[in-house]
């Protein structure tokens, strides 16, 4: 759908938004998954927004659940602009508690322990607010039962995403953050000494 839109609006000067709804758990892990080529099919959705936002499509992600692994890289972390729920089901992270836990040789709980010190560990969408990457973090009550004013709410914030986007292009200020204030620094002494 992503490149059926690119191509249908190549001729014109107003690019369609593209608004990708993002709850994903993760991606199936396997040899029977790898044998079917679910990493091309990743690197196809990634490319597909990616290009898509070059092309000047506003490409908007709205996390409404899970954002994990590369599940999420493939869908909505491409966009322009990441709006959020703010709400204990949306959580984002490169990998699920359990598989995270195997893989740093920790337990869960021990796992996090850590991310309540480390935010860039957690799994909770605050904590992945402080790092820059979220343009915008909603307060809805009840997500899977919204008011007609939290639905008018999400709907302006996307507008204005939109709008944002086609003022300002590119991934927004995302080094802008408390939590990513030596990233900017080491980007600007690079920027610096060439």
């Amino acid at each position: 759908m992503v490149q059926e839109t690119i191509a249908e609006d190549a001729a014109n000067a107003v690019k369609r938004p593209i608004i990708a709804v993002i709850d994903v758990p993760s991606q199936a892990y396997g040899r029977r998954e790898e044998g079917f080529g679910i990493h091309q099919a990743l690197a196809g959705a990634a490319g597909a927004y990616a290009q898509a936002r070059l092309a000047g499509h506003p490409v908007i992600g709205l996390i409404v659940g899970e954002a994990m692994s590369g599940a999420f890289l493939a869908h909505g972390y491409q966009a322009n602009r990441l709006i959020a729920f703010n709400d204990p089901a949306v959580q984002v992270h490169a990998m699920g508690k359990a598989s995270a836990a195997r893989i740093t040789l920790r337990t869960v709980e021990a796992l996090e322990k850590l991310a309540a010190s480390v935010p860039p560990m957690a799994y909770d969408i605050g904590n992945y607010a402080t790092l820059g990457l979220l343009s915008s973090l909603l307060d809805i009550t009840h997500p899977d039962a919204p008011t007609a004013e939290e639905v008018t709410r999400v709907r302006a914030t996307l507008a204005e995403a939109i709008d944002d986007t086609r003022r300002v292009p590119g991934r927004g200020s995302r080094l802008a953050a408390p939590n990513r204030q030596s990233s900017a620094l080491v980007r600007e002494r690079l920027r610096a000494s060439w």
